[in-house]
């Protein structure tokens, strides 16, 4: 892809409204400095220097639609905690639209990680993956207004808020609308709880799980798509990129040559970009190039991270 091209595509994404479907919660960092081994036992001591909260799960993937300029919501699940109360006040500062639903009996996701220097040596994840309740499914699918989006992101980490029923209702009240769906999938569940979905976008990992769930032995792309009944799919697999197939289209795009301090949410930014491009009319293959672009960048910083569009061309 060259500059110009680059510069048309991006250059529509604030046209672009784009619902985001998914668990939420936040990352939390805690970085200090190991100088010495715990007397009690044999387990590093970190002197904290620096804490800080970060947007998580699907609430990363509005966050990096927010910073490549495209508009969008949020819908999530929280509880009735602190940690809920952090997370709407973050979805304010960053100046993302939020709708949440309150389970009151349920925790609100808090992944911390602890850093020696950049290096991640522990994590801890405090959360409850219950599956959502009947009443709160119905709300759930009553708040997706199809009119008010060009796009819907699906984002699931298999935490609660998408159950085998809920999943079916959702994808179908979208696709009778003629919207784009993209789905981040969770191996909680089959892929044929997916099916009717525009892109689905599996990590190598998940592939390999679901072709397996097919009687595959190795990750089949094909069996995948006719299973979840895609329209395209695209597997990202680290280092060597993205592997797309559609009707049309059977191809591996490379990614760029990058260092890698933490991949940390690479995942969120590949799909935002993908979905942000293929909603302004690039190809899927040019799509996947400015994806890859903007999860290189990511993962060349400590954390968390977001890319902008200046980002996307000058590394280009």
């Amino acid at each position: 892809m060259n500059l110009s091209r680059a510069q048309e595509i991006l250059a529509k994404f604030s046209n672009l409204k784009i619902a985001v479907i998914g668990d939420i919660g936040i990352d939390l960092y805690t970085q200090g400095d190991v100088e010495r081994i715990s007397p009690e036992a044999p387990v590093p001591v970190l002197g904290v220097n620096k804490e800080w909260n970060k947007l998580g799960l699907a609430a990363n993937v509005a966050e990096n639609l927010k910073t490549l300029g495209v508009k969008s919501t949020l819908i999530g699940l929280v509880g009735n905690d602190e940690t809920a109360k952090d997370l709407k006040k973050l979805c304010e500062e960053n100046h993302i639209e939020s709708v949440f639903l309150e389970d009151s009996s349920r925790r609100t996701t808090l992944k911390q990680r602890v850093l020696a220097g950049n290096q991640q040596i522990c994590r801890v994840d405090y959360e409850s993956i219950e599956d959502l309740s009947d009443e709160l499914s119905e709300k759930l699918l009553s708040l997706i207004d199809t009119d008010s989006y060009d796009g819907f992101i699906i984002q699931d980490y298999g935490k609660g808020l998408f159950t085998k029923n809920n999943l079916v209702k959702i994808l179908s009240k979208i696709k009778s609308s003629n919207k784009m769906i993209m789905v981040d999938p969770s191996v909680k569940k089959s892929i044929k709880d997916y099916q009717g979905c525009s892109l689905f976008k599996p990590n190598h990992k998940e592939a390999l799980s679901f072709s397996k769930e097919l009687g595959e032995t190795t990750v089949n792309l094909e069996a995948l798509k006719a299973a979840c009944k895609a329209d395209a799919i695209a597997m990202t697999k680290g280092a060597e990129g993205i592997y797309l197939l559609s009707s049309d289209f059977n191809e591996r795009v490379e990614t760029a040559s990058i260092a890698v301090f933490d991949v940390s949410g690479a995942g969120d930014t590949t799909l935002s970009a993908l979905t942000s491009g293929l909603l302004s009319g690039a190809s899927l293959k040019e799509a996947a190039q400015l994806a890859n672009i903007a999860s290189s960048i990511v993962v060349g910083k400590v954390g968390t991270a977001t890319v902008s569009q200046s980002e996307i061309l000058d590394t280009l």
